[in-house]
């Protein structure tokens, strides 16, 4: 017998921005309009904030064999490093309102970043589409720690700790046999912060005497 062999490359940008300001917001963001994909909404998701998709699929060549047995599957997922599962590991990122650490979980196709634990309030989620986008869907504020805040609106950058989120290949060929690859670069998730607005109008009679 011979078995299936893993092998794929990422595309030039394997990642995805979405800005937490009201609406679709333009580039540096992939901000998207329309209902979030019934799949990026995890267990205990609260009030949509936006979401986001990659400009592109995240996978550029796809380089893995069938073996003489054939393919019989080609899955790509969202892993840690070693290809395995995120099991409370630390994202970098705290939610705004409540100063809380945000911990990443596989959760099916997902990956999930909730407050605290495996059962805390969810913040975002994130994951793979049937063609490999990379998509985000935010549910809480993220603390942006940039200073001095120069304006209303700077959209400052937060970001996953750098190389934490990969992508793993599993190959299954005809009679069962499995072949994995990880690629070695992380992909990126950043969110851009949105800022208070200032307004107000005076009433008809603005005066004393």
């Amino acid at each position: 017998d011979d078995g299936p062999t893993a092998g794929f490359t990422l595309s030039a940008t394997p990642s995805v921005t979405h800005d937490e300001t009201t609406g679709v917001q333009s580039l540096p963001a992939n901000d998207h309009s329309g209902a979030v994909p019934a799949f990026l909404v995890p267990s205990g998701a609260g009030t949509l904030i936006g979401w986001a998709q990659s400009a592109g699929s995240v996978i550029a060549t796809d380089t893995s064999t069938g073996g003489a047995d054939g393919k019989a599957s080609d899955v790509f997922t969202l892993t840690t490093s070693t290809g395995g599962a995120f099991s409370g590991v630390d994202s970098g990122l705290k939610a705004t309102v409540t100063g809380n650490e945000i911990f990443l979980f596989t959760e099916g196709s997902l990956i999930v970043g909730r407050e605290l634990n495996s059962v805390g309030a969810v913040a975002f989620s994130i994951g793979l589409d049937a063609s490999n986008n990379l998509d985000v869907a935010q549910y809480e504020a993220i603390k942006h720690n940039l200073s001095p805040e120069n304006n209303a609106d700077s959209s400052e950058p937060v970001s996953l700790t750098s190389g934490l989120l990969h992508v793993t290949q599993t190959v299954t060929d005809g009679d069962g046999d499995t072949a994995t690859s990880t690629n070695a670069a992380g992909l990126t998730v950043s969110f851009l912060d949105d800022g208070p607005t200032a307004g107000f109008t005076l009433s008809a009679t603005p005066s004393v005497t």
